[in-house]
């Protein structure tokens, strides 16, 4: 099964204040995690989607993998949505793949020690191929902190990933509905769209329960 990585990037606030140090070493951790667990070698596509100018597009590239692809939304650009779009736009033509999909999680909290972050980088990165196994074998997704309206009653209305970090299967993805148009008031409809479609997917949860409070 062939995988591709879809990846979203922020380097500078636009709706919320965003340390350009902090969002550069960030980057540049994760996507060492991404080159030294082997997930780089083993991909066979990797596309970048970065909320940003020209100025990010170029620091963005020296810090990413050079096979990666890299796809501009614009300075006004304020969610995931859009690089999530480009995903959904992708699916048609790759249907028998499976995708991992990941960001900068934590770029707005430069205090916080990352606690949740790293935990889905241990399972969804550093264990990759366990991942693609269990999308082989028949399972529509793989992530952390599976959360179910039934276990969470008046907290949770639509099953996701806490955090949006995972791997799925395109044929899965595909009977997923388009995402909206972007806004700040639904940015949420990007950690939610993985629970949103007519059927709910048969997931493994590697790290059951609410996650940590530090992203």
């Amino acid at each position: 099964m062939k995988l591709a990585i879809f990846f979203h990037c922020v380097l500078q606030g636009v709706s919320r204040p965003i340390d350009i140090g902090f969002a550069t070493h960030l980057l540049a951790s994760q996507m060492d995690a991404i080159q030294k667990s082997g997930l780089s070698d083993a991909c066979h596509e990797f596309h970048i989607g970065v909320n940003g100018d020209d100025n990010d597009v170029d620091t963005v590239r020296l810090l990413v993998p050079r096979k990666a692809v890299i796809t501009s939304h614009g300075k006004d650009a304020t969610t995931e949505i859009p690089t999530m779009s480009m995903l959904r736009n992708w699916l048609p033509e790759h249907r028998d793949w499976a995708v991992l999909y990941a960001h900068m999680k934590g770029v707005t909290h430069p205090p916080l020690d990352g606690t949740w972050r790293r935990g889905m980088e241990h399972h969804l990165f550093w264990n990759w191929q366990r991942a693609v196994s269990d999308i082989s074998n028949g399972y529509d997704a793989c992530g952390c902190h599976w959360l179910t309206p039934e276990r969470w009653p008046g907290l949770v209305s639509s099953p996701f990933f806490g955090g949006n970090y995972w791997h799925a299967k395109a044929s899965y993805l595909l009977t997923l509905p388009p995402l909206p148009e972007p806004t700040w008031d639904n940015r949420y409809m990007a950690e939610t769209w993985i629970g949103s479609g007519p059927r709910r997917p048969r997931v493994i949860d590697y790290s059951p329960g609410w996650p940590p409070h530090s992203p």
